[in-house]
This record gives structure tokens, sequence and C-alpha cells, in this order.
């Protein structure tokens, strides 16, 4: 293949190795991006069969559709890529909004990703050309497949300021683009509003809304989309004689136009800049920006965008390094921790009598870690990983509510069988033992041993329950037993103040707003075991694979066992999404009431109790205190009696000798600490 130039340096290679937690990144979004919608369009196809499609489902397919579509070509494609007319800033916004509600990435993502196409078409560099990758028939598919979808599962990452720097300078463009996921938010909400009027303010007609207003709509509009990349440059006619393979699908009068022979080239665009006038064919490439990535150990962020983020290309140039006001990263924390944060003294009256727990102090070690040791184990992480991470949070969040907000109705509605209550229960179960025995006690503690084929079981389970790639799950929950309470902890409801509202807000942080944080755990410092398996990595990488199986799995079961359409959609209804949305409400507990109320049997240094009703539902993962005390422990029930339901299956698979090795204190060890506890003062 030939290879283009730009600039000083010639074009990267259309398939190159990116760093590997990039590489993992993108091909989350990638199954977000492809899987989310295609799952909706199933489930509104099953919703149409039974309840049938109405004239409000269409008019808002319709109306959507066509907003989505004209915000993409008119807006991301004409007048942010190719600057083919100007306009105001109430206009631009308009064009950024319409486009971001399609769901095919930032705009200024878009751009560079369109203006890197035209720079290098269908030769090395384009980011989603159809050429053939390999001979014959089977080589030509291929392509194809790449030219549609499956460049975005190996797209690079790059500096976006690179291809689009115009856009990097303009302050209402990345505004549009800093607040992306919430304009593709508004493209579900507002249809599934719209339906809910529409209908005579029915859930019927609020489901219908979403589903084929927000869902369908995004899944039709992205494959026409596609169908650019790939069809577009395959099928059709050529009027015009270019040095690519792109194609009008419409038949041309002016097929022939072009004399025979000659080759009629079209030229590079150039791109605006600020300021300053340039023949350059491509746009500026700065070495550095307010896209840089971060420290290649920064955690990966928890799946779910809606296009992935490309990795960075090799740099022909360098020059100065460019900042931008909204983006100045903020620097390592020195010094001793912020003495506000710190927990007051108060006195706790038991059966043994009042006793002080100013500090929780344990044996060896310091009360307070060092605020410099927490900065070593985060980074901060760069704009797009962060947006990343939050989208992927954002999305663990919502799409559950939706489902169990539609469970709820087909409760009060009657439209649901035995089948849906039973594979809810048996997913809750497999839910809860995939998190609780795999990720916890196996993977984050060592409690015990197994076999490759149980240990491949676990991590299935509990990646289909939707916490996140099990490396994030386990260096999240090793820097929070690192930090217990204190400056470092990622999700302490205790560092935020003590009074009414400051305790409030701790609670609700530690539940669920933790995971919006632009910190992440270093997996060089709290995951370099798991790093080094093949096996756990292979299920780290595949993380979305197994989050859509553990919504597609209840689907077909019940399919299976009812025989109807309708209980495709209990099945994802029930034993999908509401499944999940319980099950994480109640393991999100663990992090928030289980260190702020409940019983303390054991002094640790941190504000870890028992709760025994966060302990039922989380099959002993409530029992906090416990497990604080004694982390490497397979049980958290230190008695018979404590409800550890994970802990009792563990010592069931023990005497069957599929798991082996495991550990637990001895009685004189907990008889000691419980008496320590007793007797501090």
């Amino acid at each position: 293949m030939s290879s283009a130039r730009t600039g000083a340096g010639q074009a990267p290679p259309r398939t190159t190795t990116a760093p590997a937690q990039i590489d993992r990144q993108a091909r989350r979004l990638a199954w977000v991006t492809v899987g989310v919608p295609t799952l909706g369009t199933a489930a509104a196809i099953v919703f149409a069969a039974h309840y049938g499609f109405t004239w409000t489902d269409a008019l808002l397919l319709i109306v959507m559709y066509a907003i989505t579509s004209l915000g993409v070509e008119g807006g991301f494609h004409r007048f942010f890529s190719h600057r083919s007319f100007a306009a105001g800033p109430v206009v631009t916004t308009l064009w950024g909004i319409a486009g971001s509600m399609a769901a095919q990435g930032p705009v200024v993502f878009w751009v560079a990703i369109h203006r890197q196409h035209h720079a290098f078409t269908d030769r090395d560099g384009d980011p989603h050309s159809p050429r053939a990758l390999g001979p014959g028939t089977a080589g030509r598919l291929r392509g194809f497949w790449h030219g549609h979808v499956g460049w975005l599962f190996t797209v690079q990452r790059q500096d976006w300021a690179r291809r689009a720097p115009d856009m990097v300078r303009d302050r209402l463009v990345m505004r549009l683009n800093q607040y992306y996921f919430a304009w593709v938010l508004a493209g579900l909400a507002l249809p599934a509003l719209a339906g809910w009027l529409l209908s005579g303010e029915t859930a019927h007609g609020a489901v219908g809304g979403l589903l084929w207003g927000g869902l369908a709509r995004i899944f039709l509009l992205d494959h026409v989309t596609w169908a650019v990349n790939s069809i577009g440059h395959t099928i059709g006619a050529r009027p015009y004689r270019t040095r690519d393979t792109s194609r009008n699908v419409a038949p041309s009068r002016r097929s022939r136009s072009a004399a025979p022979g000659t080759t009629t080239t079209t030229p590079a665009p150039r791109w605006p800049t600020t300021g300053t006038t340039s023949s350059r064919s491509t746009p500026p490439e700065p070495s550095s920006g307010p896209w840089t990535p971060s420290d290649s150990s920064t955690t990966p962020a928890t799946p779910t965008a809606c296009a992935p983020t490309p990795p960075p290309e090799p740099e022909p140039h360098t020059q100065p390094t460019r900042t931008h006001p909204h983006r100045t990263p903020r620097p390592p924390r020195t010094g001793q921790p912020d003495h506000a944060h710190a927990r007051p003294a108060r006195t706790r009256t038991g059966p043994h009598g009042a006793r002080p727990e100013a500090h929780l102090a344990p044996r060896g070690r310091e009360l307070t870690m060092s605020a410099t040791a927490a900065a070593n184990a985060v980074v901060r992480l760069d704009p797009v990983s962060l947006r990343i991470k939050r989208f992927s949070a954002l999305t663990t969040m919502t799409l559950p509510l939706i489902g169990t907000a539609a469970a709820a109705y087909l409760l009060w509605s009657g439209h649901y069988t035995a089948t849906d209550l039973w594979l809810f229960a048996a997913m809750y179960f497999v839910h809860m033992f995939g998190i609780t025995v795999g990720f916890h006690r196996y993977l984050a503690h060592k409690a015990f041993k197994t076999s490759p084929a149980f240990e491949a079981l676990m991590m299935i389970t509990g990646s289909m329950g939707a916490q996140g790639p099990l490396m994030f799950w386990v260096i999240t929950h090793r820097r929070h037993h690192r930090f217990s309470d204190q400056e470092g902890d990622p999700h302490s409801p205790n560092l935020h103040g003590w009074a009414l509202k400051a305790r409030l807000h701790g609670l609700w942080y530690a539940h669920m707003p933790w995971m919006l944080s632009p910190e992440a755990s270093k997996v060089t410092v709290f995951g370099p075991d798991v790093l080094r398996s093949r096996r756990l990595m292979y299920f780290n990488r595949t993380y979305p694979q197994w989050v859509l199986l553990g919504l597609a799995l209840p689907a077909l079961i019940d399919y299976a066992v009812v025989r109807t359409p309708m209980a495709l959609l209990g099945g994802l209804v029930f034993g999908g999404l509401a499944r999940i949305f319980v099950a994480n409400q109640a393991a999100w507990c663990v992090g928030s009431i289980c260190h702020a109320f409940g019983g303390r049997p054991f002094d640790n240094e941190d504000h870890s109790a028992n709760n025994w009703p966060v302990a039922l539902l989380t099959f002993g993962e409530g029992l906090q205190n416990n497990h604080h005390a004694f982390p490497g422990s397979y049980r958290h029930g230190v008695t018979w009696w404590e409800p550890d339901l994970s802990g009792w299956l563990l010592m069931a698979l023990g005497k069957l000798h599929i798991v082996w090795n495991l550990r637990e204190p001895d009685k004189t060890t907990i008889t000691r600490r419980r008496q320590e506890a007793r007797t501090t003062t």
C-alpha cells in the first residue's frame, strides 16, 4: 500500500496496535454503541408485536430521525467538519445538540475522524475504509464489515486537536462537546416524554416513545450513516475520477464526464484556522494539548459511551504544548491531609460500657494516611477518559432504572408471568455469586483457590453484574481497603463533614456519585497480579460481551419456556435490567450504609459496620466490620448465625473440592480481637 503524507510526517497506518488500556476502552465503547441500540430495536419489535405499533410510535420515530439526521448531516458534517456555511451561536448550539442526540460520538471526535478520513481516503490512515482485508471474497467482506462497523473496534485514539484545532479553540463547541452524554440522554428522554403526553399520559406511550423514538431511531440512523463508509465506497457510480473508491450510490448522468485515461484528484480540504492563513492540506498537529492521554497506569474506565475514542497516532513533529483554560490538570496533592475531614471523637455505648472511638486506630499502622501516599495511589483522568468513565457510570445507573420502571409497569398492568419472577430470582443469585464470590473474595482478596474452569465461571457471572470490568472492580476495592475512610478511599461516606447535611451528602456520594470522580486507581499499584494473568485479562477485555449475555440469557430462557414474543421482553426486563438495578443498589449500600450504620464488634481504623439487612440482600457483604477485621477470610460471618450466604456456599464448595485453601481466622484470633475492641479506651 502507498503511504500518504501529512505535513512533515507520514500518515498513521490504519491498523496499529494501541496501548492495551486505550484499546480496551475503545472496544467497550464500541460494544455499547452497537449493542444497546440493537437490543433496544429488538425490544421495540417485541413491544410492537404484543401491544401494536401506534401512530404515535411512528410519528416519534420519523420526527426524531429527521432531527438527528439533520444534526449529523447538516451540523456535524457540513457545518462543523467542512465549514460549508456560517451560523450564529444559537444555530450552532442547535446543530451540536441535534447531532449529539444521534449518539455517534462527541462533536470534536466526529469532526476529527471525518477530517482524517478525507485526508487519507482509502489509503493508510483512513479510519474506516472498506478496502479488502485479504484475498478473495472473504477479504472483501471483511473490508466491507470494517468500513461499516468494525472500525469502531479498531480505531486508534488520537489527540483530537490534531485534526480539529478550530473546534478545540471554540468555547461554544467545547461546551457542546463536554455535555455530549447529556444530549444523548436527552435524545432518549424527549421521545419518551412526548410519547407519554401524546398517549394520554400512559406508561405504554412512554415506553413506546423510548423504544421507537429513542433506541430504534439511533439504530437505524447509525447504520445508515455507517453505510456511507461501507456501501458509499464500494457500490455505485463514479462521475468524477478520484484517487479513492468513493461512489455515488444513486445513478448519475455524468458518470463519463472525465476523459478516459485521466485522473481528477479531489484536493485535501483546508481546515479553518484562527488568526493565521496556512497552505497546508491538513490541519495543524500540536504534539500535546487538552486531550493528551494520562498515565498508562490509569484504571480502565467503566464501560459504557456511544462512540470509541481513537488511540494516539505517531507524532510527525513536535510543537509547544497547548493548554486549555478549562482543562488545567490539578497538581498532585502534597503535605498533610485536610483536617476538616478528620473524624471527631465520639463515644459508643455497649454492653461493656462507654468507650471513646476517637481514632479507631489498629495495631501496626498509623491512623491517618499520608495525603502523598493517597495521591501516589491514584491518577487523574484526562478529559477523554473522564467522559468515557462518566458515560459508562451513567449508563450503568440509568438503563437499569428504565428497565425497572418497565418491570413495575408490567407488574402493575398484569403483563408478566411466573417465569419472569423466577428468572429475576435466579439471575439475582447468579449476579451476587459472581460479584461476592468471584470478584470480591477470590480476585480482590485471594481468599481461596480454584480451577481455571470454575474461575472462568466466576469471572463471567461477575461481569454479568455490570459493575465494571474485573480490573476496575478489583483495584477500586483494594484501594478502598488501603485507605478505608481516610484520604484516598474512593467511596467513603465519612470524608464530607459531620453536620447533618454533610452526612447525607457523604452517604449519597458513597452510594453512586463516586463513580463519576475524575480520579482512578492505579493498575500498577493495586492490580499487578491481575495484569499478569492472561486468562483474567481476557475476561476484562471482553467485559461488554458478558454484560450483553446477562441481558440476552434471561430473555432467551423466558422465550424457551413461555414461547411468546412478549416473553423476550419479560425476560430482558425482569431477569436483566431490573435484576441489575436491584442487585447493584444493594451492593452499593455496602459502601454507603455499611460504613455509617450498624454494629462494630471489632476495633478497626475505620467506620465499617455490620448491617444485617444489607448482609441478607448481598449474601454476607453487609458484614463490613467483620470483613475489614479479617479481609483475607473467605467468610464474613465469624459466627455460624451471622447471615453470610456466600461464605456458606464456599464452605460447601470446599467440601466438594471445587475450591480449596480456604483462608479464615482461627477462633483464638477472633476472641483476642473482640477483647481488644471491648477494652479499648
